[in-house]
């Protein structure tokens, strides 16, 4: 399918459909939804059957994205951290937010794991009344980047100008990171082309010239990088982006007001994988392989994101803020602190 560009614009209240075909095997897993981790349709953490921890739903199925946001998931998992809080976890891998979404809202999954400004959109469209459970992971430098070959000649924000780069969608939360990044560079929004490319075929679009530049995450940043020489032109998490909330775990309204025990068990896990995946970077190269699909010597380049152990919602407010700033979804001040569970006896953080 050709790629269809977009006219530039400061005004995207819709996603466009597009895309690149894919040898990649990391596409592959995306597409038939599988992780290898326990070589099925999912990953699940052991559980004796019973229900010592008396947990209201000790059974529960999470929607996870096969990006390197998600290890402290699988590691949680693989370390049987569900399994000491009474959780039974059925990993299903789902290539983006826009399709988890859904599958939260018409309840096919518990709690599903997307960038926060996509839900946050769903929210105000009122496709379901959400909740964000847990932080999956907030931006640092390198985690997130625009790149392009050394021969398109861009090496900097300003070089992005007339040009078209690809990007997975333009509704979340690296969009408006990207944008606000683009302004502080002094480049005018609407000199620049957005055209939609799944995040797995990013790098073989830049490759083979499809497009001159990508916004990239992480695994297929080092998997660019590696395979056809990509560069870094734009560090969409410095500066005044850094530190932004990028995905999240969310959930039902309903599962946080029936099930408290049950959602608090899953963020306590989350958290001790994420603290795992913090203090051990070998445990996140060591798990990528198998739910993303990525080569080990490619697990072992890439820049991971920050996997903060709670959520704030000061700082998920940002993310808000900056769809209002660019007109992401809507124009009016939301206010996100209602969206934001957190477990009884504690704060929202700073």
């Amino acid at each position: 399918m050709a790629l269809r560009p977009s006219t530039p614009s400061t005004r995207r209240l819709t996603v466009r459909a597009g895309g690149v075909a894919s040898v990649a095997t990391a596409a592959l897993l995306l597409v038939t939804g599988c992780s290898v981790l326990n070589g099925g349709s999912g990953s699940s953490s052991d559980s004796s059957g019973t229900n010592s921890a008396n947990l209201e739903k000790p059974n529960i199925t999470v929607a996870a994205q096969p990006f390197v946001d998600a290890a402290p998931l699988y590691i949680a998992a693989q370390k049987g951290y569900f399994k000491q809080v009474g959780l039974n976890v059925k990993i299903v891998s789902l290539p983006s937010a826009t399709v988890i979404i859904p599958k939260v809202a018409d309840g096919s999954v518990d709690i599903g794991e997307g960038n926060f400004d996509s839900v946050i959109s769903a929210q105000y469209k009122k496709v379901a009344d959400f909740k964000f459970v847990g932080i999956a992971s907030a931006g640092k430098p390198g985690a997130v980047e625009v790149t392009a070959l050394p021969s398109s000649g861009i090496t900097n924000a300003q070089g992005l100008e007339g040009k078209t780069v690809g990007t997975n969608t333009q509704s979340d939360v690296l969009f408006a990171a990207l944008e606000a990044d683009l302004q502080a560079a002094n480049v005018p929004l609407n000199t620049v082309s957005f055209t939609t490319v799944k995040h797995a075929d990013i790098p073989q679009a830049i490759g083979t010239g499809q497009i001159p530049a990508g916004l990239q995450v992480q695994p297929y940043l080092a998997e660019a990088s590696r395979q056809y020489g990509v560069r870094p032109v734009v560090d969409v998490f410095s500066g005044p982006t850094n530190g932004l909330p990028y995905n999240s775990y969310f959930a039902l309204s309903k599962l946080t007001q029936q099930d408290p025990k049950t959602v608090a068990a899953f963020d306590k896990a989350l958290a001790m994988g994420a603290a795992d995946a913090t203090a051990n970077r070998k445990d996140v190269e060591n798990i990528l392989p198998g739910y993303t699909g990525v080569d080990p010597t490619i697990a072992a380049l890439i820049t991971e994101p920050t996997f903060p152990p709670s959520l704030s919602a000061k700082q998920v407010q940002r993310d808000a803020d900056l769809m209002t700033e660019f007109n992401i979804s809507f124009n009016t001040k939301f206010d996100v602190s209602s969206m934001c569970w957190l477990p009884p006896g504690t704060s929202s953080g700073n």
